[in-house]
């Protein structure tokens, strides 16, 4: 970046209220990002200047920096993948998916349930099995009726799609997708078994900037 260049930059960063576009700007070109260029943003972020979680977390995880971490709660699960995928050094990442997968199951609707299996299954430790297994073993008998009854359903004879009932459709997918969540769950505690990794197994260290 020319000299004149930068300067036009920390104009910009003083000035702006609104730090978005430096922000998306800064992340996609961060390998090439003059640092103190980075630490004027940063000092704007820590003394007020909002921007959304989610563009927040990707600032956090690009510069490992606790000082941003700690600055601020995140709250959407999405953003808590985000930060649980990057290996953020917080064991309550990974809680607090679990606490939303544990609410998430007993709820009529789930958002973010199964990928958040999918992301315990993957990179999850051994301190989540405390509640993903008792969670598993509650469920197996909601499982395996809803086994016997999307075999059922799939099986039986019905009319034409077009003309079929309806409530008979909407059982056959909402059976169908217990059935696969519950196949999900059981999968991530069985994997994270065998894993057997402590939380810190695979947590990247802070930067010191």
């Amino acid at each position: 970046m020319l000299e004149v260049e930068k300067k036009s930059m920390k104009r910009r960063i003083k000035r702006s209220r609104d730090l978005r576009s430096l922000v998306e700007e800064m992340i996609a070109k961060w390998d090439s990002w003059p640092p103190e260029l980075y630490f004027d943003i940063k000092h704007r972020i820590l003394r007020g200047c909002h921007i959304d979680e989610m563009l927040f977390a990707k600032v956090t995880i690009l510069s490992r920096s606790r000082t941003l971490y700690q600055s601020r709660t995140f709250h959407g699960i999405y953003t808590l993948h985000e930060l649980f995928a990057a290996a953020i050094p917080d064991r309550n990442i990974e809680l607090r998916i679990c606490e939303n997968v544990e609410n998430e199951y007993q709820s009529e609707v789930s958002t973010s349930l199964r990928s958040s299996l999918r992301l315990l299954a993957e990179f999850g430790s051994v301190q989540t099995l405390d509640i993903l297994e008792p969670l598993a073993f509650d469920n197996m008998p909601v499982h395996q009726v809803a086994t016997i009854r999307n075999d059922m359903l799939n099986t039986s004879e019905s009319a034409p799609e077009e003309v079929a009932d309806l409530a008979l459709q909407f059982d056959r997918i909402s059976t169908s997708l217990k059935v696969k969540t519950y196949k999900e769950l059981s999968r991530a505690v069985e994997l994270i078994k065998c894993r057997n990794a402590d939380p810190e197994h695979r947590f990247i260290a802070w930067s010191t900037i």
